[in-house]
């Protein structure tokens, strides 16, 4: 190139151009087709889980071998030349046909399926399509018209992957876009494309084997099929959930389920997810969080941090299906000091430059319009069956570079982190898809009666929601936004319509578009009508404030649609949650679109709960009452009523055997129950009682009991609600055998309590205790049979309080599952219970636990489970086996854990350590008068005898006057016993105390050895 053209042209100085550090992949792996690529990886795992989901898992072996099959069909359809459309519903038949297309020597078009189908049908004919897959679905096939299809049902036969197929630089995938010419835009992908942002992500987002990503929602956008194919090239795992259908809360099941801690959102979902108490367990376990589609907010981070364990990464990325990706996460790049959170860097395949509004290079801090030069852009437009490249002008230092103007405005900030603050045209990003206003205006001025328009977005809370002003006349539908809806996906149809009687102009002739926006009033519902007298009672009350609080509206309109009023696919994801928890069951978001209105919401709710109303005030003591199940708690007692939700955590895999019911906990939530969820019973829903108790515990103002009654009183309400069998880890097993018993004639119970580490809690002397035995007195229900997975007393020692003799000696049929542990804490351990859950299964089968179906003597790890073993040794351990022990783990919360701690370090001889301990466990309260006791043995036999007295005094007031601490102040020491004498004592008792002390003593030569 010439020096005269180079000076001419800014484009063409090297200098301006900025390039990236981040790693670049090899060439031969860019080379690589994407068959090839998961031929490669389902070499190295051909067993492990490419696709998770409700219809079960797949292998990556098996995933090839439905690519191979899909490939032969489509090449014996013989269709005429063309690209092959997918009009299949989210599976692994939809994810074999990425690469089964390339494979049989077509391209690919993506589509939704949830698209209006005479949408769908132009884009079909937009691309061409000779061929149609499709499973049957009726919009497919009113779509598909009269082109030839493939009406497919996975899964296939396996095949091998055939010879040949689509070169890695041929056209192989088209992704609809919104255009600003008015119509959608076929954006037109090779394979070495899509191939080089997969690896450049590969490289970065820190993704292998044992990963698990939950791709929700479409998967007809490149932004899924992009963040999916990083997974699979690196062994990770795919976790498949259908949002229309399950919504979140099958999605928050989904993750438990399957151990997701991948999650991708844009962040107006991540901002409404955030806010829902479900999404808790499901962000805690997440490994990487990544946003894309949206703006970023700092606030999004932070926000994210209060849920987020602390070692989880976040990411930032950016990019257009167009061209490249801009990265960054949080774990490599500084915290961002202004309001958006920055894109980051672009992929080592590409190169950038700012231009401003005169055309030249920006100057070092300004922003300017994002220019992006590649080999890998996307190859162009597709139009009349060929690939138009002219939005990819060649780069002028040549090459094979090309050229993409994004349209975006960005600046740089110092540390070369790129940062996106608007748009210069019409397009923008809406719930993370990207939205042209001038086809969304060009669709509507083809509307009857409709003479002038103009879509004008704004900010609601974050979120950017459009507005659509009309000028129309005579012949206008009614309802613009159903007309738009029939024609364009529902993320294209604005929140609200308002009819003008001219769009007001600026000097330069535009539209003012602020004048329109502020001719709406200031409350968002004012202009709706008021709410129907006849949808009075409490259900249609209850949806209509779910509804207005959803919304942001006031007194809406029950026959008015929820997207016309300014409804959008996250609100929908809202409502239906809400929803789920005013009647205990799933709610599809999917079946309400056929109604979207307050009326339909209300009869699909009554059509699924027949005739039980799920109301609130429905299950309170009225209810409760008229089931025999008992009176109201006395005034000055916890009052459950109102604060106990029924919400599913998991669902089953495939078709589902049954409900397992959970309880709520120490602490009123469902965190245990969650955890058991993810190790045992996966072919049964997982449904639980989430209690809202405040501050307090179950143990206080006779919670427990109050939210036994109240969970009974529910249940009696429901007799859709048929658990196969109750669970509860502590004092919910408690909970759930109460349940059961007091539960009414003509109440359908299960019978089977799965209890875990639980002793009887109505056994005691306190009121509650009375109280309980009262209820129990009256109940005509039989004890049910209890699995009770408990701790096993570590021979020769003993365990206080043993709870299968407890629950024997009240007359429970008690199948009890002792396990080598001392530790309460250790029956809500992943561990633990995947090594009981084939009793587990068993017991809610059968009512009885098989010999084959025991664990037997698996080695646990836990903390619990090496003392245990320490304890069965016929000499105590060596020092430093407890110092190591103490040095990897946390100090155990359990009293009987922390006592067995504290005897084995005074036994081994370490005092500095004892002493340290008993300090601890002393001042936390757990088993004190044995941790006094001591405590006051180390400090006299430490010499701090002043230390000593004074700890026994106070020790002493505390007991009510009893003085034998004062005998252990300055205690006689005796000649230390065997090992084998200590056998038949209590873990933790003083009488172990002192006998270990002696031992010490000893050592230290003030007793006789």
């Amino acid at each position: 190139m010439s020096a005269a053209v180079m000076a001419a042209d800014p484009l063409a100085e090297d200098t301006h151009w900025r390039r990236s550090a981040l790693p670049a992949p090899t060439a031969e792996t860019l080379a690589m087709t994407l068959c090839e690529s998961l031929a490669q990886i389902a070499t190295c795992h051909s067993d492990r889980p490419a696709i998770v989901s409700a219809a079960g898992q797949v292998s990556f072996a098996e995933l090839l071998g439905q690519v191979g099959a899909l490939a032969a069909a489509i090449r014996a359809a013989a269709a005429p030349p063309g690209p092959v459309a997918l009009l299949l519903p989210a599976g692994a038949g939809y994810i074999a046909a990425w690469f089964a297309c390339a494979a049989a020597g077509r391209a690919m078009l993506m589509v939704e399926l949830a698209n209006p189908p005479a949408r769908n049908a132009a884009l079909l004919a937009a691309a061409g399509a000779a061929l149609v897959l499709h499973d049957g679905d009726a919009a497919a096939v009113e779509a598909m018209g009269d082109r030839p299809g493939l009406c497919l049902s996975f899964p296939l036969a396996p095949g091998p992957l055939p010879s040949g197929g689509l070169d890695a630089a041929a056209p192989a995938f088209l992704f609809a876009t919104s255009g600003s010419s008015g119509h959608p835009k076929l954006v037109v992908y090779a394979q070495a494309t899509l191939q080089a942002k997969v690896q450049c992500s590969a490289l970065v987002m820190g993704v292998g084997p044992g990963d698990t990503v939950m791709i929700a929602g479409s998967h007809a956008n490149f932004g899924v099929l992009h963040h999916a194919l990083v997974f699979l090239f690196r062994g990770g795992t795919l976790c498949l959930h259908d949002m229309r259908q399950g919504g979140l809360s099958g999605m928050f099941g989904a993750i438990a389920r399957f151990g997701v801690n991948h999650l991708r959102f844009t962040p107006s979902l991540f901002r409404s997810v955030a806010a829902m108490p479900e999404a808790a367990p499901a962000l805690r376990q997440a490994a990487c969080i990544r946003f894309a589609g949206e703006p970023l907010l700092r606030e999004d981070i932070a926000l994210a941090r209060t849920h987020l364990r602390p070692g989880c990464e976040v990411q930032n990325l950016y990019g257009s299906t167009e061209s490249m990706i801009f990265f960054w996460s949080d774990r490599t790049e500084a915290q961002p000091s202004g309001a958006l959170v920055p894109n980051g860097r672009i992929y080592p395949v590409a190169e950038f430059l700012l231009l401003d509004e005169a055309g030249r290079p920006a100057a070092e801090g300004e922003a300017g319009e994002l220019v992006i030069s590649s080999r890998l852009h996307a190859l162009g437009d597709w139009a009349e069956g060929r690939v138009d490249p002219e939005r990819f002008p060649p780069d002028p230092r040549g090459g094979g570079r090309r050229l993409y103007y994004t349209g975006d405005v960005v600046r740089l900030l110092p540390d070369g982190c790129m940062v996106v603050q608007g748009r210069r045209d019409r397009l923008l990003k809406v719930n993370g898809q990207r939205v042209s206003l001038l086809e969304i205006e060009a669709t509507l001025r083809g509307m009857p009666g409709c003479t002038q328009v103009s879509v004008q977005p704004r900010d609601q809370g974050g979120a950017t929601q459009l507005v659509a002003f009309l000028v129309t006349d005579q012949g206008a539908p009614a309802d613009p936004g159903a007309w738009l809806a029939a024609r364009l996906p529902r993320y294209m149809v604005p929140a609200r319509f308002w009819v003008v009687p001219a769009l007001p102009l600026l000097p330069g002739g535009k539209v003012d578009g602020q004048a329109l926006l502020a001719l709406l009033p200031a409350a968002a519902g004012s202009d709706l009508s008021e709410p129907d007298v006849a949808e009075a009672d409490e259900l249609a009350a209850q949806v209509r404030a779910d509804w207005a609080r959803v919304l942001g509206i006031e007194a809406p309109d029950p026959d008015a649609d929820f997207f016309a009023l300014g409804g959008d696919s996250v609100k929908l994801l809202q409502l239906t949650l809400a929803m789920e928890r005013r009647m205990a069951r799933p709610l599809s978001p999917a079946a309400f679109l056929d109604r979207p209105t307050i009326r339909g919401l209300v009869a699909l709710m009554r059509l699924q709960i027949g005739s039980v109303q799920m109301g609130a005030s429905q299950i309170g003591p009225a209810l409760i009452g008229a089931a025999g199940i008992g009176p109201a708690p006395e005034t000055g007692r916890f009052d459950a009523r109102g604060r106990v939700t029924l919400k599913r955590l998991r669902h089953a895999r495939g078709l589902s055997k049954g409900i397992i019911l959970g309880m709520p906990s120490f602490r009123g939530h469902l965190a245990p129950l969650a955890m058991f969820a993810q190790h045992a019973l996966p072919d049964h829903e997982i449904w639980g009682f989430d209690a809202d108790i405040g501050d307090r515990t179950m143990l206080q103002d006779g919670v427990w009991l109050a939210c036994a009654q109240e969970i009974a009183g529910q249940l009696a309400a429901m007799p859709w609600l048929r658990p196969c069998a109750m669970v509860g880890f502590s004092v919910a097993g408690n909970i759930a055998w109460l349940v059961d018993r007091i539960l009414p004639r003509g109440a359908w119970r299960p019978g089977r309590i799965i209890a875990l580490d639980t002793a009887p809690l109505h056994a005691g002397k306190d009121a509650v205790a009375v109280e309980a035995r009262a209820l129990l007195a009256g109940s005509e229900s039989e004890p049910g049979r209890m699995l009770l997975i408990c701790r096993r007393a570590p021979a020769p020692f003993v365990l206080q309080k043993e709870a299968q003799a407890r629950w024997q000696a009240l007359g429970v049929p008690v199948t009890p599952l002792a396990l080598p542990t001392v530790d309460h804490g250790d029956f809500n351990h992943p561990q633990i219970i995947a090594a009981v859950a084939p009793a587990i299964g068993a017991f809610v089968e059968s009512g009885d636990v098989p010999a084959s179906a025991l664990p037997g003597e698996v080695r646990f790890t836990t903390l619990g489970a090496e003392l245990h073993r320490m304890l069965m040794r016929d000499a105590p351990p060596r020092p430093e086996q407890l110092r190591d022990l103490l040095a990897r783990e946390e100090l155990p919360s359990d009293g009987h854990t922390r006592t067995a701690l504290l005897f084995l370090v005074i036994a081994v001889g370490d005092h500095d350590t004892a002493l340290a301990l008993a300090r601890s466990l002393a001042e936390s309260g757990a088993s004190r008068d044995a941790c006094i006791h001591a405590l006051v043995g180390l400090l006299s036999l430490g010499g701090h005898e002043a230390e000593a007295s004074a700890v026994a005094e106070a020790g002493c007031r505390g007991r009510a006057g009893d003085a034998t601490l004062r005998a252990r102040v300055q205690p006689v020491w005796r000649p230390p016993q065997p090992w084998a004498a200590l056998a038949r004592k209590r873990v933790g008792s003083p009488m172990l105390f002192d006998l270990a002390l002696d031992w010490m003593a000893a050592r230290q030569g003030a007793a006789p050895a």
